[in-house]
């Protein structure tokens, strides 16, 4: 059985998907569950169901929750865990589903909406072929617009006047790209929250147009295709498509160089200008197997220079290196696979002076209009009055969709220019935001946007930024590649791992922290103890070296008298 919810507020989704999963057989069954998220998201609260409720998971550095399941798995206990594996793929541990019995898990994220000409949208895809229990509620607190719900399939939603619509089918397959839009977002870009420890913190989603740019001068087109066996379940056919436009429409007389890539890459293919139909063709029949190794997407010394570059790829590298480097010339990258990772593919593009393009997210007439001409840019984002700290992005950032930065609000109120254009260049839009105390509400959805994509920014350098990876996750409650979320059973294993249980356990909470705060007094008053031991042998050392003798005239110790 399945249920999601999600609450849109403006610009971000907060996604909460509940899974229960049943077991017919007569004995206990185990399995793991991988999750692939969507682009800029990452999992921002997990919980088991323990003695008949849903416990929450707190937030443990990843090697320690690691130790402490497995051994409490050991015993035979039941901890939940959920941690990061690759790219966007997040996986949890389902143990035990009982005999004849069942076991539910919650997944909860934040996203920001996407965008497009009709306005912004928040996507839920549902994958489930086999007949489930499925229950679907999606709250908007986003304007007067009515949102309008996409998607053919089984499942029907309509919103009523509380802007709320759910449903609920019976052992029904679903298997439905669900999209919500929200006509009216842009006309409130910026939102302003109160996180539970007081911080306020903003958000500033737009769209601005992309104008039209003369395109480079290609004569050479160079397009690494990724057909390892993770790309197998990719939607070739929507990339395809892409491919026969671009070379049809946009570069008709251009020269095409194919290279396949997997652990290695092969020789590469040369195919004249306007034969679209012979690149479609061969990519159609070429094999999906093997590793991929990320490094090969180098050109070879031999390889003749490319105008532009086009790489359709996951980005999951699982074999060897996986930095290739500058690349030689202006690149894009796509991908159209449910798990990818996009931090990485976005950052390669970025240093390559291309964009990166999630045909999950992003239209294809957007990776259309922008490959092979100037990469449009929201090129800085700074305070001009006010005081905010922790502003993201820090550089430039290709406008793929709505543009998005994010900060801390620590004066009452703050000025925050944004200027777009091409990277090099004088800045061609500036745009100024006013973000007000005044204007906040009560939630931690904008703070785990702030992570998420500050996040991003310090995945291009994961082992340089592993300590700042790894107290972002703990400071904000994020799973990372140094953090997991841990859920245990009992305040005598919180007590025993020195975990503090959550906040939704207030009374075992309280018990912990009563334990704790006992431990600390037993620990101050044996360390008062023994200073004062200390202190006195210490006194009686010096008593002793501050005693006067008296010798009789002419004595010598151990001498003859």
């Amino acid at each position: 059985a399945g249920a999601s919810g999600a609450a849109v507020a403006w610009s971000l989704a907060e996604t909460r998907m509940t899974l229960t999963f049943g077991n017919p057989h007569g004995r206990a069954l185990a399995g793991d569950l991988y999750l692939p998220l969507p682009e800029h998201a990452t999992v921002s609260g997990y919980a088991l169901d323990i003695a008949g409720r849903m416990v929450d998971g707190v937030v443990v550095e990843k090697h320690e929750a690691r130790r402490i399941f497995e051994k409490e798995i050991r015993k035979g206990i039941d901890p939940g865990l959920v941690e990061w594996t690759q790219g966007n793929v997040f996986k949890t541990r389902v143990f035990p589903i009982p005999a004849n019995g069942t076991r539910t898990i919650m997944v909860r994220w934040v996203v920001p909406l996407a965008g497009d000409a009709k306005g912004a949208f928040y996507d839920l895809p549902l994958n489930f072929p086999d007949p489930v229990d499925l229950a679907v509620r999606i709250e908007a607190r986003a304007g007067a617009g009515v949102p309008v719900v996409s998607g053919a399939g089984p499942l029907k939603l309509d919103f009523h006047e509380a802007y709320v619509a759910e449903n609920r089918l019976k052992q029904t397959s679903v298997v439905q790209a669900l999209r919500v839009t929200l006509p009216d977002v842009s006309s409130r870009p910026v939102q302003v929250e109160r996180d539970p420890d007081g911080s306020l913190w903003f958000a500033i989603q737009d769209s601005v147009p992309v104008p039209e740019f003369a395109p480079l001068d290609v004569r050479r087109i160079r397009i690494f295709w990724d057909a390892s066996l993770s790309r197998d379940s990719a939607k070739h056919d929507q990339e395809l498509a892409l491919l026969g436009r671009l070379l049809s429409e946009r570069f008709p007389k251009a020269d095409v160089e194919v290279v396949i890539i997997r652990h290695e890459a092969e020789a590469p293919r040369q195919f004249p200008a306007g034969d679209s139909a012979a690149v479609l063709e061969f990519l159609k029949k070429t094999p999906y197997d093997g590793g991929t190794q990320l490094a090969r997407l180098r050109p070879g010394r031999d390889a003749s220079q490319a105008d532009v570059q086009i790489v359709f790829t996951d980005g999951l590298s699982t074999f060897g290196e996986d930095d290739p480097g500058a690349m030689g010339a202006p690149t894009w990258f796509i991908s159209s696979s449910l798990e990818a990772a996009h931090d990485a593919l976005a950052h390669l593009a970025k240093r390559n002076g291309g964009a990166y393009f999630n045909l999950e997210r992003a239209s294809p007439d957007a990776a259309l209009a922008s490959v092979g001409r100037p990469t449009y840019s929201l090129l800085s984002a700074k305070v001009v009055a006010g005081e905010v700290s922790d502003l993201v992005p820090g550089g430039a950032e290709p406008v793929v969709g709505p543009t998005f930065v994010a900060g801390r609000l620590l004066s009452s109120e703050a000025t925050i220019e944004v200027q777009y254009g091409i990277p090099g260049k004088a800045a061609e839009i500036t745009r100024k935001y006013v973000v007000e105390k005044t204007a906040a509400v009560a939630g931690e959805l904008v703070s785990r946007a702030w992570a998420e994509r500050t996040l991003s920014a310090l995945l291009a350098s994961p082992l340089k930024n592993a300590e700042r990876i790894t107290e972002l996750g703990k400071s904000h409650g994020i799973v990372t590649p140094g953090t997991s979320l841990l859920v245990l059973e009992s305040l005598a294993q919180y007590v025993e791992y020195n975990v503090r249980p959550p906040a939704s356990l207030a009374d075992m909470r309280a018990e912990f922290d009563k334990s704790r705060a006992a431990e600390r007094g037993v620990l101050e008053i044996a360390v008062r103890d023994r200073l004062t031991e200390v202190a006195a042998l210490w006194a009686s050392e010096v008593d002793w070296y501050n005693q006067k003798f008296n010798y009789p005239a002419g004595f010598r110790f151990g001498g003859d008298s």
